[in-house]
C-alpha cells in the first residue's frame, strides 16, 4: 500500500497534485466475468488527471519505487492507469525517482515528489 491511493473520485474530479509525476487519460474500463462491461464516461481533448509520487512510494518499504499496475490505487482506477503510455510515464518518473535517490542518498519513499515533478520538467 502507497502512501496516496488513487481512486475513481481522482479521475472524476480530475485531480492535481503538488507531487504529480505523470498523467492519465483513459477512461476507466473495467471487464468483469460476473457483472459485464463497466466504462467511466470519458474524458474530452484535454482532459487528464494526475498521479502523485506518493501513489508510486509506501512507508513499509524505503527503497522501492512502483510503476504501471503495481501502484497504489483502488481496483477500478486500475482500470484506468494501466494503459500502456501512462505507463511509460510513470516508468520515467520511477527512473528519475532512483536517479534522484542514488545522487542524494535519500531513499526512495522520502523525496519529495514535488521536487521530482519540477524535474521531470513536465508542464503541468
Amino acid at each position: 500500500m502507497g502512501r496516496y491511493i488513487l481512486t475513481e473520485e481522482d479521475y472524476t474530479r480530475q485531480a492535481r497534485f503538488d507531487d504529480g509525476v505523470a498523467r492519465g487519460d483513459w477512461y476507466i474500463d473495467v471487464h468483469s466475468a460476473t457483472k459485464g462491461l463497466y466504462h467511466q464516461k470519458s474524458y474530452q481533448k484535454g482532459d487528464y488527471y494526475e498521479i502523485p509520487y506518493r501513489a508510486m512510494v509506501s512507508d513499509a518499504v524505503r527503497n522501492l519505487v512502483t510503476a504501471g499496475r503495481c501502484i497504489s490505487a483502488t481496483f477500478m482506477m486500475q482500470a484506468s492507469v494501466r494503459i500502456i503510455p501512462t505507463c511509460l510515464d510513470m516508468g520515467e518518473a520511477a527512473g528519475a525517482a532512483c536517479a534522484a535517490s542514488a545522487a542524494s542518498g535519500t531513499p526512495l519513499n522520502a523525496l519529495d515528489g514535488a521536487v521530482l515533478r519540477q524535474g521531470l520538467g513536465y508542464r503541468f
